[in-house]
């Protein structure tokens, strides 16, 4: 029988299948470029979207601390451990 958090998983690994492709030969520099001081860079735009994965599954759907906290990743990037920091209304300078 399905589960109620089936569709969601199908769905995170589709779109985790997307992202594997477009990355699929870019090297670091690639990665790490900024085009313009408007637009932010892939390794920026893939931090983002797995700091709100996070948030999402840990925080809204489980009801536990995010793994940016509890996994000590906030650590590693040389952050600080607020939970709701994902980048959002970030300025060109800080990613």
């Amino acid at each position: 029988m399905a589960s109620p958090v089936d569709p969601v998983i199908l769905a995170m690994e589709r779109n985790w299948e997307m992202i594997d492709g477009a990355l699929e030969g870019l090297d670091e520099a690639a990665i790490a470029r900024q085009p313009t001081a408007e637009c932010n860079s892939i390794a920026w735009i893939l931090w983002h979207l797995t700091r709100v994965t996070d948030m999402f599954i840990h925080s809204r759907l489980r009801g536990l601390t995010q793994v940016w906290v509890s996994e000590g990743w906030h650590e590693k990037f040389g952050m600080a451990s607020d939970e709701e920091d994902r980048g959002v209304g970030w300025t060109p300078y800080q990613d």
